[in-house]
């Protein structure tokens, strides 16, 4: 949000100007009070506390509202002002809302009274408290009355405005009196209440506004999310870069990746496959104790938005137990972080997991097929880097050779490809489409929005990035019954290992019992003990299995390509993007443009109910 000026003027023919120039108001009033308007907006909510030094705060990053004292009257200018220009937004919209709310200091249960004129329309009253039903109590939703008792002074503070210039400006007053049930002794609040209230407090508010706004005004809103602010603060993107600084300054997954698989496995054939195997990680650039304690001196408290303060108490969270992993590497409580960060295998997962390895039968031996070589496959990524920079020049994709890697890996941004890659042929593009066409591509669509954990990761997106890499491979027809079947396997050694069984013993129910070769039971059961128990490539296939459910539920793909997101993030950056604080993504997959230019013929598949059985080639 660009720096606001603070004004002290009661103008309202400049105020309006400035709104019109898409230039935010700010009035500061004697006592602490303010006037905010973010918009030129047909509603207001002013706030009565009834103390100057109040320890809490119901308002928040609201598009108009007011901060006003309880037994003090207001400066007479400043009524006079806000009645005027009260009745300017109601000549220009046909109507105006102003909600009061104060506090019931004496009033300890759950509970909010809603005050109006007996001939106030009932239809916005009655919306109102159906909207307040969702709002959260300390264990169950606040009692919610209606009386038609036009305020006087002993249901409340002093009337902002006289009942009689109401209805000649068409503005509807009503009031809201809330009991401080979120309150303790002496007045301080308990804060997780206090939040939790708040947050679903100005969803109905919101709600509410829209109703009017749709019922009563010309003013142009299809969703109630766009009566929310599109402003942001500076606090929030300061918090928001520090978060990514943070994150940037562990490679996570490198850090957590052996350095020897290949050696560890040639050690590993030598005993006879019963030896547990001694992997190297790369040293901590970062001291894990030090960075939690940046993490937790962000001052995310003062966030007073509710959907981007979740989105960043969300990440820190996340880090924080990350850096726990870190500082946990090569014992059991590694183990348990990576439970937290990424989630188990529940019982449906596994069983789906144990089905396909069933159903698709171990490869047979065939003559060797032809590959390429990791520099070959890097001048194989060429074209898709260039599709991607033709979309949007700003993307600069790349990709770097690796003599400490045995695979494939995008870290931020960046494709790392071992330099003892393999590629069969009739895969190169199904691994194209899945390491550039989603997980270089979501980095790149996330640099382009200007909340940056969008190209970093919000917490939880490995399930949908890898469910969307593997759907990726699909659309290019080049998802095998082999890979599948490592799909699975990796669910059911994860299993395993969660039981308590060895290394050696995991290996062994992989190659032996369910018949992958040596060399993919070893890399894959590597993959799952690195670092002491790693649960992380159960989202491959938990995320297609969420994916696939997703769209068969009606869910769109495109969104889904804005960054590195969780699932249940959709509606959150719906929000987001209905306020104008995102954008929609530059870059769209290759594989996407190709199936809408032909009418969507598989996305409509996967939308008719298809299962991941049913992408088994035939």
């Amino acid at each position: 949000m660009a720096e606001i000026t603070t004004h002290t003027t009661y103008d309202v023919d400049g105020v309006l100007a400035r709104l019109d120039a898409d230039d935010p108001v700010l009035l500061e009033l004697p006592g602490g009070g303010k006037l905010y308007l973010a918009r030129a907006v047909p509603f207001l909510t002013v706030y009565r506390y009834g103390k100057q030094d109040h320890d809490y705060d119901l308002h928040a990053d609201e598009t108009a509202y007011c901060v006003l004292g309880w037994d003090e009257d207001p400066p007479v200018d400043f009524i006079d002002f806000l009645g005027n220009l009260l009745a300017e937004l109601s000549d220009r919209f046909g109507g105006v809302m102003v909600l009061e709310l104060w506090v019931n200091d004496e009033g300890t249960t759950p509970r909010m009274v809603v005050h109006a004129a007996p001939d106030h329309p009932s239809a916005v009253s009655e919306t109102l408290i159906d909207h307040l039903k969702s709002v959260k109590g300390p264990d169950s939703p606040p009692t919610i009355e209606l009386r038609e008792d036009f305020r006087t002074r002993n249901t409340g503070p002093r009337p902002l405005l006289e009942e009689k210039d109401l209805k000649r400006r068409d503005i509807l007053l009503l009031g809201m009196e809330i009991n401080a049930f979120f309150l303790g002794e002496g007045g301080r609040p308990f804060p997780l209440v206090l939040r939790n209230f708040r947050d679903g407090l100005h969803t109905a508010l919101r709600r509410a506004f829209f109703d009017f706004v749709r019922l009563e005004t010309t003013y142009n809103a299809s969703h109630f999310d766009q009566l929310g602010n599109h402003r942001v603060s500076d606090l929030v993107w300061e918090i928001d870069r520090k978060l990514v600084e943070i994150s940037n300054s562990f490679p996570f997954l490198l850090l957590v990746t052996a350095t020897n698989d290949d050696e560890a496995f040639d050690r590993f054939a030598e005993t006879g496959y019963r030896t547990e195997p001694n992997f190297h990680y790369r040293f901590l650039p970062v001291d894990p104790e030090g960075v939690k304690r940046e993490l937790f001196n962000l001052p995310i408290d003062r966030v007073k938005d509710a959907t981007l303060a979740y989105t960043l108490r969300d990440k820190r969270d996340e880090l924080f137990r990350m850096l726990d992993m870190l500082a946990n590497r090569g014992n059991e409580h590694f183990r348990y972080g990576s439970m937290q960060v990424f989630g188990g295998v529940d019982d449906e997962l596994l069983n789906i997991a144990n089905s396909l390895l069933t159903v698709v039968p171990p490869p047979k031996k065939s003559d060797e097929e032809a590959t390429l070589d990791a520099g070959e496959f890097l001048a194989a990524c060429e074209s898709e880097f260039a599709y991607l920079s033709e979309q949007y020049p700003v993307a600069k994709p790349s990709a770097l050779i690796r003599d400490d890697l045995s695979g494939l890996m995008v870290s931020q941004g960046v494709l790392n490809i071992g330099h003892k890659l393999r590629v069969p042929r009739r895969r190169v593009e199904a691994l194209i489409q899945h390491e550039i066409g989603t997980h270089v591509l979501t980095y790149w669509n996330g640099q382009a929005q200007p909340l940056t954990l969008l190209h970093s990761g919000t917490p939880g997106y490995e399930d949908l990035q890898e469910g969307l890499a593997v759907l990726g491979e699909w659309f290019v027809d080049g998802i095998t019954p082999g890979r599948l079947r490592n799909l699975a396997a990796r669910v059911v050694g994860i299993a395993y290992m969660l039981r308590g069984n060895s290394f050696p013993d995991t290996f062994a129910l992989l190659h032996e019992h369910h018949g992958l070769s040596a060399r993919t039971a070893f890399y894959t059961t590597a993959r799952i003990f690195r670092g002491g128990g790693f649960t992380k490539d159960a989202v491959y296939l938990r995320g297609l299995v969420e994916l696939l459910d997703y769209l068969r539920q009606g869910g769109d793909l495109e969104p889904l390509f804005v960054g590195k997101l969780r699932l249940d993030y959709v509606p959150l950056l719906d929000e987001l993007t209905r306020r104008g604080i995102l954008r929609p993504p530059p870059l769209i997959p290759r594989y996407f443009r190709e199936d809408r230019e032909a009418g969507h013929p598989k996305l409509n598949r996967l939308r008719a109910g298809m299962t991941v059985f049913d992408l088994i080639p035939r």
